[in-house]
C-alpha cells in the first residue's frame, strides 16, 4: 500500500494497481497558502519501525519533520527543519537482526595477471543484531563477482575461509560476500578490486621529427604506471598514423621507445601520429603528435569544396 499527504493536508491511502485514493484523516497541518501555493514535501516509512515520517513546509513557509499516524492521519511534530526537504528516504536494514553479520578480513590473491585467484575472509561470530552465533552451526556463504555467483560453500562462525574464483576478463571487479543462516541473508560485504592486467597510462614525452623528404621519427618515454594500482607487466606500444584524418596501425607490439618510417610523396596531405601503451591484454591511454603537412604543393587552379571530413584536416583557421 502507498500513503501520501495531499494539498488539502489529509493523509490518503493509495491503491498501487488502480490509483484509487482513500482518505484516512487530516494531518492538522495547513499546506495551501493564501494564493493557493504549495511548498515541497516528502515522506517515507521506516522499514524497521513502520513509522511514517513526513518532511513538510506549511503555508507559513515553516519546514518541519513529522510522524504521521497511518490509522488516523494525525501528524506529530518531531522538530523544525532549516530548509525544505525533497526526496526523503530511509534505507532499509542491512539484514534481519537474527541473520549473520558481515564477513571481515577479506583479502584477494591473484598472481600477477592471472584471472584465477583466491578470496579469503573471516566468517562473522555474531548476528547483525549483535547476539553470538552458535559456533557449531555452519553458515552458507556466496561470493559474487560483478553480480554473478563465483563461489559458494559452508563455513563455521569465526572460521577463515579461502575460495577459488575466476573472472572472464581484466578489469575492476565488484566483489560481494554474503553469509546466511536459517533466519536469512546476512549483511553484505561489498568491495572493488582490480584483477588482471591494469590499464597503463599514456606514453610520455612524445617527440616527432620529420624532414622535407618524408622521413619521420618518433621517440617517447615509458608511462609512469597503471590506473588502478594493479598488475603492470612489460609495456609494448602501438603506433597509428593518421593520414587526412584516417588512422592506420603502422606498428604494434613495439618494445622500443622509438619508431621511424619514410612517407611516400604524393598530394599535399595532413599527417599525425598516435602512440598508445599496451599492458598485456589491455590497451591503455595514448599520446599524439601535432599534425604536420607533407606532399606536393597546391598549385592553381585549385578548388576545395570541403565536402569530406578529411578535407578539413588540410587547413587551419
Amino acid at each position: 500500500m502507498v500513503y501520501g499527504v495531499a494539498v488539502d493536508g489529509k493523509l490518503y491511502k493509495i491503491e498501487p494497481t488502480t490509483g484509487v485514493e482513500t482518505p484516512i484523516g487530516d494531518t492538522g497541518v495547513k499546506l495551501l497558502t493564501a494564493n493557493k501555493k504549495v511548498f515541497p514535501q516528502s515522506a517515507d516509512i521506516d522499514p524497521v519501525s513502520g513509522t511514517f515520517y513526513w518532511a513538510a513546509t506549511d503555508a507559513n513557509e515553516v519546514s518541519k519533520l513529522y510522524t504521521v499516524n497511518l490509522q488516523t492521519g494525525l501528524a506529530t511534530e518531531v522538530g523544525t527543519l532549516p530548509n525544505s526537504i525533497s526526496g526523503l528516504a530511509i534505507p532499509g536494514a542491512a539484514a534481519q537482526d537474527g541473520a549473520p553479520d558481515q564477513v571481515s578480513n577479506v583479502t584477494y590473491d591473484f598472481v600477477e595477471s592471472s584471472l584465477t585467484g583466491k578470496v579469503t575472509f573471516t566468517a562473522p561470530t555474531q548476528t547483525y543484531g549483535g547476539t553470538p552465533l552458535d559456533k557449531a552451526v555452519e553458515l552458507k556463504y556466496v561470493i559474487y563477482i560483478d553480480g554473478q555467483q563465483a563461489a559458494t560453500g559452508k563455513v563455521l562462525p569465526g572460521a577463515v575461509k579461502t575460495a577459488d574464483v575466476t573472472v572472464t576478463e581484466d578489469g575492476l571487479k565488484n566483489f560481494k560476500i554474503v553469509v546466511s543462516n536459517a533466519v536469512g541473508n546476512g549483511a553484505k560485504f561489498n568491495d572493488n578490486h582490480y584483477v588482471g592486467f591494469d590499464v597503463p597510462y599514456a606514453p610520455e614525452n612524445l617527440v616527432l621529427t620529420h624532414s622535407t623528404t618524408g622521413h619521420v621519427k618518433l621517440t617517447w618515454t615509458a608511462p609512469m604506471g597503471v590506473e588502478n594500482n594493479g598488475f603492470m607487466g612489460p609495456i609494448t606500444y602501438n603506433v597509428i598514423r593518421e593520414y587526412n584524418g584516417t588512422g592506420t596501425i603502422v606498428a604494434s607490439g613495439l618494445k622500443a621507445l622509438t619508431y621511424e618510417e619514410d612517407l611516400t610523396a604524393g598530394e599535399y596531405s595532413s599527417y599525425k601520429y598516435i602512440v598508445e601503451s599496451v599492458n598485456g591484454r589491455v590497451t591503455g591511454d595514448y599520446n599524439e603528435t601535432e599534425p604536420f603537412f607533407f606532399g606536393s604543393a597546391i598549385e592553381p587552379n585549385y578548388v576545395q569544396p570541403f565536402d569530406t571530413e578529411a578535407s578539413a584536416t588540410l587547413w587551419q583557421m
